[in-house]
């Protein structure tokens, strides 16, 4: 392959130190920043295909000196799937930083990447500004602008009290947190839901198990299923194995017809229907 080729489908990221007099780029800023950029890319190669070998993120060309450059480049066994995906970062991030978010197919995942590589801007003390640059000389700058672009989006959205039952998985509590997947039995595959703190407990109690939330379900537009509910309440079932079986439940109620048998009792409520 070409090296013209190899590198068509890529782009410049800079990461650039604005409170550090030494200019330099702390390391973790960098790894958090890349790690949410490939978070970002990797959700968006999902909706074009999940059938697919993974697409690998390569850098490229990366600066020894502040501020910290590369080119990222995407590589795809697919060449088609690997056009679609570089086209469609370059899309997203163009409605982003226009706010033209509610004409565009991101997803809330997605936002939030990006979201977090913004913040950085936004930051008291230790700020870093970071930008994305095409070959074709577009510029997306990831500044105040570009968060409140997301977080107005978000605003313009209709919320709702909602509740879902499945499976409690993937719970995370570190640093005050507080979320968790449930795995409804239909669509969607999965939500995820935040929850206070003082739900851990029950929430803890319900991993692995079947439960049933509820609580504040935050849709966006392009979204049929809510993208994150904010959790009031947390039932936990018992276990399948302690439930009573229908040999258990035989005659643990037998005043419950009075003075009818049960087939009349039962024609009784089928008369009423």
């Amino acid at each position: 392959m070409k090296e013209k080729d190899k590198n068509k489908h890529s782009f410049k990221i800079t990461i650039e130190p604005l409170d550090d007099k030494s200019g330099d780029v702390d390391l973790d800023v960098c790894i958090q920043q890349l790690s949410y950029l490939e978070k970002a890319l990797k959700k968006t190669a999902k909706k074009i295909s999940s059938d697919e070998k993974p697409v690998k993120f390569k850098l490229t060309k990366a600066s020894k000196n502040s501020p910290f450059s590369a080119e990222v480049a995407i590589e795809w066994d697919n060449p088609q799937n690997e056009e679609l995906l570089f086209l469609n970062v370059k899309s997203d991030l163009k409605a982003i930083r226009l706010g033209n978010i509610a004409n565009s197919n991101l997803e809330y995942d997605i936002l939030q990447d990006y979201k977090h590589i913004s913040k950085f801007y936004s930051r008291k003390d230790d700020r870093y500004r970071t930008t994305i640059d095409f070959f074709d000389n577009e510029t997306t700058t990831f500044d105040s602008n570009f968060t409140k672009n997301i977080e107005g989006f978000f605003r313009e959205n209709d919320n709702c009290i909602s509740s879902y039952e499945g499976e409690l998985e993937q719970i995370n509590l570190h640093n005050g947190i507080n979320y968790f997947y449930i795995y409804p039995y239909g669509l969607p595959e999965k939500i995820k839901c935040s929850f206070p703190q003082e739900l851990s407990d029950i929430a803890i109690e319900g991993i692995g198990r079947k439960v049933c939330i509820t609580g504040e379900a935050i849709y966006t537009k392009n979204q049929q299923f809510p993208h994150v509910i904010n959790v009031k309440e947390i039932d936990v079932y018992a276990p399948e194995v302690d439930l009573p079986s229908w040999k258990d439940l035989l005659g643990i109620a037998p005043e419950a017809t009075g003075e009818l048998l049960s087939e009349e009792f039962v024609r009784n409520l089928r008369n009423e229907w």
